[in-house]
Order: structure tokens, then sequence, then C-alpha cells
């Protein structure tokens, strides 16, 4: 009897789960994908090469996918597969699928035709150094391309190899840019230090190349997927295939398809499916429901309070949610603030659509009760910044989610996990601050329009934010300052609210830019963190080595203990930060100390001690 396949909802589940068959050779597997300034270069030899691997492993390539004028896409593609055409001049056609399923996987990927010529050689390019480009990156939010600059002149190819350490990451990000791309990838490589940045450089040059703005000469060389013209019914039955066998959830299928018994029963699945979805589209479109009848009049009532405007008004991320098929309410959340976030150009910024985020917005739970629980109520601390892998991470755990969601097997301890990825972690940059703020914006917009007189007043807010970080900057330099920025706003917003739950007239919106005005007029302006936060950005910021000095004494480099004095203080213990204790223990969840020690003994590390055995 065959095993049965594990059923992967996607194709982000099937890279995070497979085994990888180049694993600890990338290095030489990526300088296949190096053209050389001078030497020839056999693309043809390449590409037969790849398709050989393509009959027996699934890999990745990264291409640029839609050559926009000043801010081109670039797509994933995997899954390649060579057709031979039966008639004609038998020219072969290469193809693949690009990125992953759509519309809460409904949609599965497209089928691309490979570029004319994927593994063509570029023309010359100066592109910018690594440190030039991070830069430019982080001086300027809106920066896409950079033009070359006097450097040494490299060159790679259309298509690259992408290692399938990345696949996951980059196939769970909703739109791929060349700087979206550079923001994903380049911090892990420099954080693994000097071997990986000399493994890894082919892939460097592709995405530095990527990031440069090129005179036609190099741009022409370039070639990019297309859609297969005319349809091809033979390719489109072997894809079919290829989904089959590595995503069979899609199908509802358990085993892999073998057998002309199986492809009949396979072919009438698929029809039923096609009958089915058929049916509820129908059915949906039958019912179109209304806000009213989803949260009921009270419900109703309420958002019409905080909307400023009448039922038939309300911003459709509410009719969305109304109509969503039943347990489906996180992916019509979610596809609601992703419509935002493009109109808006803050793709970048899409937050994420938690558990409790969805709670919130279908319950109408937009106030706070308690100041101090951050997790409550509708504010900019719930879109806080993530680093890339807290996000992977955290859409793994509402896959997870979705899946108990759905009945299909999980327990207790997995949704508190789930509940753990979806703390707030407090910002402690100017960046992760900025980041969190344009990440409220889209979720204002969302859930309140564009016309409504606080979504301006934040917006006023976070565009002179945006405007006068520099000099922001130069002034929030204490311990936490990023953190008690989102703090002050916080809780005039969960006020303005609270009040406006209460009050049937429309309230006017805080005026949030006086902020601003008190920081770099050096009034007194920082609100006080909740203990449980404020000690958790001080745990996060310690983890990196940075430590604070504001009201306090730095740790010296060498400490020393005062010996614990009999009876009175014999409980005293001084504790020490240690960056691999807290990389280890704490893992990015943002937990207090004492359950961070309890972490490291379960994970028999050892609790850094000086060297007078003070812990």
């Amino acid at each position: 009897m065959a095993a049965q396949q594990p059923l992967h909802k996607n194709y982000f589940d099937f890279y995070q789960a497979k085994a990888d068959p180049f694993e600890g050779h990338h290095r030489e597997v990526l300088l296949k994908f190096a053209p050389p300034v001078t030497a020839i270069w056999n693309e043809h030899d390449l590409l037969q090469e790849t398709m050989h691997h393509a009959a027996v492993y699934s890999l990745a390539y990264l291409v640029v996918s839609l050559p926009e004028v000043g801010k081109p896409l670039v797509s994933v593609l995997h899954s390649l597969h060579r057709h031979i055409p039966l008639r004609g001049n038998n020219d072969p056609i290469d193809v693949a699928f690009m990125g992953d399923f759509r519309a809460s996987n409904q949609h599965p990927p497209q089928v691309v035709e490979l570029p004319t010529s994927p593994f063509g050689r570029t023309g010359d390019c100066k592109a910018p150094t690594s440190q030039d480009i991070e830069d430019a990156l982080n001086a300027d939010d809106s920066v896409e391309l950079l033009p070359e600059s006097s450097g040494p002149a490299v060159r790679t190819t259309a298509m690259m190899y992408l290692p399938q350490r990345f696949v996951p990451i980059l196939l769970g990000m909703p739109k791929l840019t060349p700087r979206t791309l550079w923001r994903a990838l380049y911090p892990i490589l420099h954080g693994e230090g000097d071997e990986a940045m000399e493994t890894y450089k082919p892939l460097l040059t592709w995405m530095r190349i990527s990031l440069t703005l090129v005179e036609g000469n190099i741009s022409s060389e370039r070639c990019y997927p297309s859609i297969v013209t005319p349809p091809n019914t033979r390719i489109d039955s072997v894809m079919v295939e290829k989904l089959k066998a590595d995503i069979p959830a899609h199908f509802n299928l358990a085993t892999p398809v073998e057998g002309a018994a199986t492809a009949a029963i396979n072919k009438l699945t698929t029809e039923m499916v096609r009958v089915e979805n058929e049916r509820l589209q129908r059915e949906t479109a039958a019912k179109n429901k209304t806000p009213t009848q989803y949260y009921g009049a009270s419900g109703a009532g309420i958002l019409c309070r905080l909307s400023h405007c009448v039922a038939a008004d309300l911003p459709s991320i509410y009719t969305m949610l109304a109509n969503a098929p039943k347990k489906m309410e996180r992916h019509a959340i979610e596809e609601a603030m992703r419509l935002t976030a493009d109109q808006l150009g803050l793709l970048d910024y899409l937050p994420e659509a938690t558990t409790g985020l969805t709670r919130k917005i279908s319950y109408v739970q937009f106030a706070q009760h308690d100041m101090d629980d951050l997790e409550a109520g509708i504010h900019p601390f719930i879109t806080c910044y993530r680093s890339i892998e807290q996000r992977t991470k955290l859409n793994h755990y509402l896959t997870m989610f979705d899946e108990i969601n759905k009945g299909q097997g999980g327990s207790m301890i997995d949704i508190q996990l789930v509940k753990q990825q979806e703390q707030v972690i407090p910002p402690t940059t100017a960046d992760q601050a900025s980041h969190t703020l344009k990440s409220f914006r889209v979720l204002l917009h969302t859930l309140l329009g564009a016309e409504h007189t606080l979504t301006k007043s934040f917006d006023t807010f976070e565009s002179l934010w945006s405007r006068k970080k520099v000099r922001l900057q130069e002034r929030l330099s204490g311990i936490a300052d990023y953190s008690l920025v989102i703090r002050w706003l916080q809780i005039r917003i969960s006020n303005w609210f609270s009040e406006q739950v209460a009050d049937p007239t429309f309230l006017e919106a805080p005026n949030l830019k006086d902020l601003l005005h008190k920081i770099l007029n050096h009034e007194q302006w920082a609100p006080r963190l909740p203990d449980k936060y404020a000690a958790l950005t001080e745990i996060q910021d310690m983890a990196r080595g940075v430590y604070h000095t504001q009201g306090k004494s730095a740790p010296s480099t060498s400490p020393t203990a005062e010996p614990a004095r009999a009876g009175v203080n014999a409980e005293v213990r001084t504790q020490v930060p240690n960056p691999y204790y807290f990389n280890q223990a704490l893992r990015d969840k943002g937990i207090p100390l004492n359950t961070v020690r309890e972490n490291a003994k379960k994970l028999k590390l050892p609790i850094p001690t000086r060297a007078d055995g003070t812990e």
C-alpha cells in the first residue's frame, strides 16, 4: 500500500516540507549561473542541464516578470516542464508555474512559458555595491531602482537559481519587487557572515543588477516569462498532473495518481469540485448579505458611529466579511486589506490578518477596556513590525489555524502557538516604527475609509513622520522611545474609539500631529509603557547587544557582582543578558525573563553566569 502523501494546501507548504536535493551544494550550483565577463558563455548547455534536473526535482528560479517603468516585478518560477510538440518544427516549449496559489488557495499558480533566452548573459552592468544599496533603501522608502555606480562591471543571467531554503519566504510575500526581494534575503545572508555572502554571491549579483536602473542595451537583453500562446491542452494536462502530485489536497486526493481507473476517478472528482464551487458561488450571489444582516442592528449601528456614515455607505470590508463563506472570515479581511494596500501603494506594509484582528473586526471590538492590554482593541501596536523569519513563522501558524478551524485536526497547544506568534512586538528602531505606522495606515483606510477624520489625522501624522524622520531620530534616543511614540498614538486612538462607541454624535478625531511638535520642541510627551511590554522592549535590545543608558548605568564589559549577604539579600540575583542565550531560548517569542529561563532549562541551554557564579 502506497504511503499517504502530506496534504499540502499550496506550494508554500510544499517547499516548507520538501527536502532540498542540493542542500550543502548551493555554492557549486549557483556558480553555474555566474557568467564570466570575458569567457564564452554556453547558455544552451545550462538550459539542457536545468530541464534535466526539472524531470527529477521541483527546483525554483527568480526572474523579472514584468518590466514596469521604475518598479519592475520579480516572480518565482518553479516546477519546470519541457513540452515537445507532436507537429510543426518540434521546437521544445519550456513552461513553469509562476508564484503560488491565489485567492485563499482557490486558484492555482499561473502556467507561463520561460523567457526566450532564460540563461542568456546580460550586458555589462556597474551595479551598486551591497552597502550602497542598503544605505539607499534605508534612506528613502520610495526608492525602487538605483543608478549605476562607478565600480567594476558585473553580469548575470535572465533567470537565477533560487535555493530551496528561500522559496517559502518569497512565495509567502504578496508582491515581489527588486526592493522587497533585497529586503527579504540580504539581511539573512549578511547575518550569516562572510562565508554565506561568498556562497550566494551569484544570487546577490542578480539581486544587485535587478535593482539597477540600466540603459536600453542591457534591459533589452533581458527576457520575460509569458502566457503560453496559443493555449496548449497537452501542456495544461501535464501541469494539472503536477499539481495533483505536489498539492493533492487541492483535488481532495491523498495518494499519488496512478492508473487509468484512478485517472477517471480524479477527473470525476475535479468535475464534482467544479460543480460544487459553482453552486457555492450561486448561493453566495443569491444571499448577498448586508453588514446589518451579518452584525445585527446593534453591531451595524456601532460600525456606523465609528465610520461616520449610514449602513449603506460602510467601507467595503464589512460587505466582504458579511458574504465570506463560513470560517473564511480571516481571508476576507486579508483580501480587503490587500486591495486597500494596493490602492495606497503600500503592499510592502500589508498588515497580517491575524486571528486576533479577525475577531476584533468580526465582533466590533475596536475599543480598549484596559489601556495596558496592548493585545486588545484597534491601535498601531497591532500592526507591529515583524522580521521576515517572524512573518514566515506567523503565516505558517495561521495556515495551521485555518486547518484547525475547518476541523482538520489540531489541539489547544496549536491554538496557543498561534496566539503566541501574534503577540505585540514593540518597535525599537525608527525603521520598525515607520513600518508599524504605514501598516496601521492601511488598516485605518480599510476599516474607516479614506475620508474619515481619524484616517485623515493619522495620514497627516504618518506623512510628517516620514518627512521629519531624521530630525525626530535626533530627539528619540532614550529607552523604548519608539515604542512610546506608538503608545502615545495608541492611547489617543483607543480613547477616541471608546468615546465614539458610547456617543451617537460624530466626534472629531484627535490632532495626532501634536506629538511631533512636542518631540521636536523638547516638550514633555512620553507616556508610560505597560511594564510587560517595557521589559520586552529592553529584552529584545539586550538580545542584540544594545544597552540603553537612560536613568541607569550601562552594563560593564567585565561585570563584577557584589557577593550576596546572608539572610536579607540571599535571594537577590543579578541578571546578565547573553545574546546566544536569548537567541536560542527567546526564539522571537517575546516573553518575560522568568519564562525565558524556563525555556532555556527545557532546551538544556546553560544559564549565563558571571565569574563569581551569579546569574
